[in-house]
Formats: C-alpha cells, structure tokens, sequence
C-alpha cells in the first residue's frame, strides 16, 4: 500500500494520471515491469488499473452490473466474492430484487441507495475488477467516522502479492498503515517513508499529521477519527 499526501495542487492527482497511463510524461521516464509507459500498449496498462475514488459512479442500472461493468467477462463467483467483501451483499439482500434490482429512482419500480451504500458498491466494483494496480482517491469522504475505518482495512485488504494499493487521501488516519508515504509539495516529491520514520523526522509529514490530530479530542473515540464533540479540541500530549 502506497500513500501519496500532499496539499492540494501539489502534484498527488498528475502523478496518478501518470501511473495510470491516462498522461505520458513530458520527460523522464516512468515503467511498468520495464516497459516504458510511451512505448506500451495503453489498452494493456488500462486493464491492469482500477480507480476508486470519492465521487462513486451510479450506474443507472442493476445492482449486478454497477459490479460487473468494470470486468464484464468475469464470473458469478467473483461477484459474489467481490460483494461479500465489501458489504455490498448484504445491502443487496434488502434490495425487492437482489442484484436484479434496478439502481435508479428515474425507473419505475428502482432503488436508491445511500453515499455509504453506493462506497460499499464502488469497492466491490475494484475488487471485482482484479486489477494489478488500484488507485484509490480520497475514498472515505462519505462516510462516518466509523465506517471510515472500516472502509480503511478492507481498502488495505486488496493489497496483495500481485497487487498493489496507491492511496490519496487527506485522512492521516487511513495513511498511517501505508507499507511506503510519498510526500509531495509544489509537484516535487520531498519526503518518503512509512509514518514513524517520518513523524521522528519532524518534516512536512508530521507537521500535517500533528494539525489534523489537534482536531481530535481525548474523550470517547480519541485516536480513532472521531472529532472532538463540543469546544475546541484538546492539543494531544
């Protein structure tokens, strides 16, 4: 798992189209598996990403199909396998019609479902896609506290051998289990490491991470993303 943290406008959504494949660097050279990103075959890189980002598409169409559109030549068991890990089962479980339900309240007869519901959709999407690489932005910013962490580990969880999780958020809590923190400012990169050796190094990082944890309290949920409730918050000791 890989974080990339920086203000905005400091390079975290270029540097993604890069890896991507979607933008060809002007200069340098950027490689998957040493093969030069200008001189591969897109459709190949493409089928290897899968994005999950804050804004989650809603497919007017079924439940099935907001999952299986990003690999339509997948199977039934992935689908179910992909559901069952996000939590997107059980919501189809209160659907009239499964995952034949109809997504779309302009049909007669659909549903709707709920920002979190909808985020629980967008992860079975990336899992079911099987993608070598997802790139995962600001993923959480519909979500409660709660199931912010939640979201946070099954979001690790698809990380694996073969695959492997790039993650943008502004969410100290989500980056701190990153395996590797890129640091970016003003499109340069300027600190790299995993969240200790960056809080000891006292740099940009921790500064961050430091101001986003003052505006949490020491009360009940403190140290677990839930913001102080009434007053400022207390500075941590």
């Amino acid at each position: 798992v890989v974080a990339l943290v920086g203000e905005n406008g400091s390079g975290k959504s270029t540097l993604v189209k890069l890896l991507a494949g979607l933008h060809l660097p002007d200069s340098g050279r950027l490689a998957w598996d040493g093969v030069d990103v200008a001189e591969a075959d897109r459709e190949q890189i493409f089928d290897r990403v899968s994005l999950l980002t804050q804004d989650f598409e809603r497919w007017p169409v079924t439940a099935r199909a907001n999952i299986e559109i990003g690999r339509p030549d997948a199977t039934d068991g992935d689908l179910t396998a992909a559901a069952r890990y996000s939590g997107a089962d059980l919501i189809a479980e209160t659907l009239p019609k499964g995952f034949d339900t109809l997504l779309a309240r302009v049909f007669r007869g659909a549903s709707e479902l709920s920002g979190g519901q909808w985020q629980k959709f967008g992860l079975a999407r990336a899992h079911y896609r099987d993608a070598r690489m997802i790139v995962v932005d600001e993923p959480t910013s519909a979500l409660d506290p709660g199931a912010e962490i939640a979201a946070f580990d099954r979001i690790r969880g698809l990380a694996d051998e073969r695959r492997a999780v790039v993650l943008v958020t502004h969410r100290m809590s989500g980056v701190r289990y990153a395996d590797l923190i890129y640091v970016l400012h003003e499109g340069r990169l300027v600190e790299q490491g995993d969240h200790e050796s960056l809080l000891a190094a006292g740099g940009r990082y921790a500064s961050m991470f430091h101001m986003q944890a003052e505006q949490y309290g020491h009360g009940e949920g403190a140290g677990t993303g839930v913001p102080h409730q009434g007053g400022s918050a207390p500075k941590p000791t």
